[in-house]
């Protein structure tokens, strides 16, 4: 199954609750680091790309809890 479309059957989350699980508390990340982890990724130490798995539903960005616990797992 592609990556994109696990998103579907897990616990999806908007841009927004992203935001609120990579900040800190009281202070969320911005949401242009959140889009960029989905469609840029970063840049891993043996020279590969990671990608935050997200799947766009009427023009806005969605990815899910479990998602983002498998990319900070990798980074």
């Amino acid at each position: 199954m592609a990556s994109s479309l696990r998103v579907l059957h897990e616990t999806r989350i908007d841009i927004d609750g992203i935001c609120e699980r990579l900040g800190t508390e009281g202070k969320p990340a911005h949401y242009t680091t959140a889009g960029r982890l989905m469609t840029r990724g970063i840049k891993l130490d043996g020279g590969g790309r990671e990608y935050l798995e997200s799947l766009k539903i009427g023009g806005r960005l969605f990815s899910s809890v479990e998602a983002l616990e498998r990319f900070v797992c990798k980074t």
